[in-house]
């Protein structure tokens, strides 16, 4: 997250809230680095199941004043899939249980048969 400001201030912060699916996350207060005279940089990891955030920046000006930016909103495009998206049982070892399980039919079909 990057903050450019034209004002004399002496801290920046950002406060972050990270929503999945099902809830939304406590938010996080993080500390902005200034890269550079006005410039400021904070970096934030997001959860594997974000799909949305909601983030402002708290600006602490020399006098003392503290100053919040509007709330924004970002949807979030996660490489990870949804629990809607994994119905096609994708994990590993599901081959398994279904070459098990059809050994185990021909196995009574043979013994049925063999009677």
């Amino acid at each position: 997250f990057y903050l450019n400001t034209t004002c004399n201030i002496t801290m920046a912060r950002l406060w972050i809230e990270e929503c999945g699916e099902e809830q939304c996350y406590l938010p996080k207060i993080v500390d902005m680095e200034e890269t550079a005279p006005g410039s400021y940089l904070a970096e934030h990891r997001l959860q594997n199941n974000t799909i949305s955030i909601c983030y402002k920046a708290i600006i602490t000006l020399w006098n003392g004043s503290v100053v919040e930016t509007d709330l924004q909103e970002v949807k979030v495009n996660s490489k990870y899939p949804t629990s809607n998206e994994n119905s096609k049982r994708e994990t590993p070892g599901y081959e398994f249980l279904d070459i098990l399980i059809s050994f185990l039919v021909l196995i009574l079909l043979s013994k049925r048969l063999s009677r």
